[in-house]
Formats: C-alpha cells, sequence, structure tokens
C-alpha cells in the first residue's frame, strides 16, 4: 500500500509536503518521509501545525475553480466551519470532537476537492461551528 500523501500547514504560514508514516490523534507529533519510498524520517510536533491534509495529489485537482459549484459529497457526520486565529476557515464533515484526541478528522463537502480529509489540531483552533447542511455555511462564512 501507498504511503498517504499529507501536506502539513504551520501555524506560522510554512508548508511540509511529504508522506505519513504514523500519527495517532493521541500523540503530541507525526511523522513523516520527504518520498513515498520511506528514508529518513521527521517528527513533526502537533503544537507548531494548524492542520494535515491528506492529499490525492501534491499539485492539486485542477479541476475547481474557486465560486464554482462543485458536487457535494453526501457524508455522516455534522457539517461544520472552523476558524483559525489567522482568520483562515475550512468546512467539512465532522464525527465528533473527543477532547481526549489532540484534533478531529473533517472530510470534505465537495467530491472531487483534492483533500481527501483534513486533521485539524485541536489546538490550533480559533472556533468551530456547527452548520446547515443546505447553505453550506456561507452565511456564516461571509459574517
Amino acid at each position: 500500500m501507498e504511503p498517504e500523501k499529507i501536506i502539513a500547514r504551520f501555524r506560522d504560514g510554512r508548508v511540509v509536503r511529504g508522506h505519513l508514516v504514523r500519527l495517532r490523534p493521541t500523540e503530541s507529533h507525526l511523522v513523516v518521509t520527504e518520498t513515498d519510498k520511506g528514508g529518513p524520517e521527521t517528527q513533526i510536533p502537533l503544537s507548531e501545525l494548524k492542520a494535515i491534509f491528506f492529499v490525492r495529489s501534491f499539485s492539486g485537482s485542477g479541476k475547481h475553480q474557486p465560486g464554482e459549484k462543485a458536487a457535494s459529497v453526501d457524508y455522516v457526520g455534522r457539517k461544520v466551519g472552523v476558524r483559525f486565529p489567522d482568520g483562515e476557515v475550512i468546512t467539512g464533515y465532522a464525527r465528533g470532537f473527543d477532547t481526549t484526541q489532540k484534533g478531529f478528522f473533517l472530510y470534505p463537502i465537495e467530491a472531487n476537492s483534492n483533500n481527501r480529509k483534513i486533521f485539524v489540531v485541536r489546538d490550533a483552533v480559533e472556533e468551530v461551528k456547527t452548520l446547515d447542511r443546505e447553505s453550506g455555511g456561507a452565511e456564516w462564512l461571509s459574517g
């Protein structure tokens, strides 16, 4: 099985692309390698991250353009908006918010998203808000 491609987004704006070796929601770090063939492992403290994007491709899908209406996903979970202190907002479906975990998984709203799922680091979040399934959160995002 091919290692999962991830893009780690740091709170200070840095970005690291790599292949996941290990991520456990109870641990304080994740482990990545630069290539899918293994190699030297790097530990990244979760305390330095905003989120970890599990992606289909490092270059993005290129199919979805801003403002384009994409097919939505029929997913089980609560539709939520996540706001970070830097003002960035991401939306998706979350199954739960276990406070004993270092974060939670968010699943994309759009079927053609390059993101397969996103691990949101709990301590990096300013606000999580439940959104109406029909509105897509547009009212909350614009206000």
